[in-house]
């Protein structure tokens, strides 16, 4: 048997956060997806017989790249409290979707 050591080129992937669902006074549903923007033309007026395109910027998720995290118990109770130490301006019941990568690291860290 051989074996070879190959060199893949580091790949730069978008994070963002595309579904949040609030139960409140329980828990904090969070999918993130990882992906590349892309330029893609938009139809500036689409119901018109010439219409102009403009290229905008999408996210485009790669396949098999969501993550699934529930924030709930201590962390859901500190992610709906004034002023944590990661957040020190945040304001008391409510969180703000930047607020939510705070927890998806945190989780992160703590898969082996």
């Amino acid at each position: 048997m051989t074996d070879r050591t190959v060199t893949i080129p580091a790949q730069t992937l978008q994070e963002q956060i595309t579904i949040v669902h609030h139960t409140p006074g329980l828990s904090v549903y969070v999918e993130v997806a990882a992906g590349t923007m892309q330029n893609m033309p938009v139809a500036d007026s689409p119901n018109s017989m010439t219409p102009n395109y403009t290229l905008k910027s999408v996210f485009m998720p790669a396949q098999q790249a969501v993550q699934r995290y529930r924030v709930e118990g201590a962390d859901y109770e500190e992610l709906m409290s004034a002023s944590p130490a990661w957040a020190p301006n945040k304001p008391v019941g409510v969180f703000r979707h930047d607020d939510l990568w705070h927890y998806i690291d945190k989780y992160r860290a703590m898969q082996p």
